[in-house]
């Protein structure tokens, strides 16, 4: 069974309140935020790791931050079927997602396909999403972001991630059509990558999280209930602004809505009812052309990134509005 527990801030709770006088528990936490590294991600199956067959690449910017990432390439002989069922866990909540699908009913894919992480995740959290849009036919990139897993630096909140993806995606090997699928923040790296002038053909967004600040209080509601008691509002604002400062990033930076110009190409969004991160009520009023925002029925924000049997027939659809043969 894969457990998700987000709970690391929870446990930082009891020491917080112990400082706060001190220092302040705003400055504690957002000191907690700027210097978190990733979740240890579930163990990947030996199968799964053995099909996707990822080389670890590196991309520097200068002699001294580098951005590692794994490349993988379509599988030379697919398998006839794609199927698996996870139990999954988080913050007592249960739940099963399953995939089955069948090489047959699918349309032959290529091109690209850049998968983005969220906060305090990293590439490992991806491998069945990628095994995902392998199976399809794509080309997979997987980056950890700046100040996550095996990547330098300090976390970059999405905004400077973008130089360093824009050179990732230079190295890419297949031809056809650039897609980018983030989770969480990593909306926000691709938002800052299309501000860029990055050519991308589609884009697809697994509970985009609102203004980090709005992120950090949606986070907070949904855990533990004496965490919830520990911080004021305005103290998660603050924190959040403090650790947002300490990057060197603004609040406004973090606002996917200041962004939305620049997603000019087939949009799939997808959201929870229950996702105080990324709630489907905030992106519901997104429905415009461009836009296809579809809600997720009781799904933890922790396990938006897995493509399960509904969220399938969703990438289908979105796939079918962006050209197959399309070159870069």
């Amino acid at each position: 069974m894969l457990k998700a527990h987000i709970t690391p801030y929870a446990k930082m709770a009891l020491l917080l309140l112990g400082l706060s006088s001190l220092v302040g528990c705003a400055q504690v936490l957002a000191q907690r935020i700027h210097q978190s590294k990733s979740y240890a991600a579930p163990a990947i199956k030996p199968e799964v790791l053995q099909r996707l067959n990822p080389k670890l690449q590196q991309i520097c910017v200068g002699s001294e931050l580098c951005m590692r990432y794994w490349q993988i390439q379509p599988a030379a002989e697919p398998a006839e079927r794609l199927k698996f069922s996870m139990n999954a866990e988080v913050n007592a909540a249960k739940s099963v997602l399953a995939l089955e699908i069948n090489r047959a009913d699918l349309i032959p894919r290529q091109g690209t396909v850049l998968l983005l992480h969220g906060y305090r995740g990293s590439k490992e959290w991806l491998a069945l999403s990628a095994l995902y849009f392998q199976y399809l036919g794509f080309e997979v990139l997987v980056p950890d972001l700046l100040g996550h897993g095996e990547s330098d630096g300090d976390v970059a909140f999405g905004v400077a991630d973008a130089e360093f993806l824009q050179q990732l995606t230079a190295k890419r090997i297949s031809d056809g059509p650039l897609l980018i699928v983030a989770n969480s923040m990593g909306a926000l790296s691709a938002a800052h990558l299309l501000a860029s002038k990055q050519e991308v053909a589609g884009v697809m967004l697994q509970a985009p999280m609102q203004s980090f600040d709005m992120a950090l209080q949606g986070y907070v509601a949904m855990s533990e209930r004496w965490y919830r008691k520990a911080f004021s509002e305005q103290q998660l604002v603050e924190a959040a602004e403090l650790a947002l400062a300490k990057a060197g990033v603004s609040v406004a930076q973090t606002d996917l809505q200041h962004y939305k110009a620049h997603f000019t190409m087939p949009t799939l969004i997808l959201t929870a009812d229950n996702d105080l991160i990324a709630p489907y009520q905030f992106y519901a009023g997104w429905q415009e052309p461009q836009f296809y925002v579809k809600r997720v029925a009781d799904r933890h924000h922790a396990l938006m990134s897995v493509i399960s049997q509904q969220e399938h027939e969703w990438v289908q659809q979105w796939l079918a509005l962006i050209p197959a043969t399309q070159l870069r």
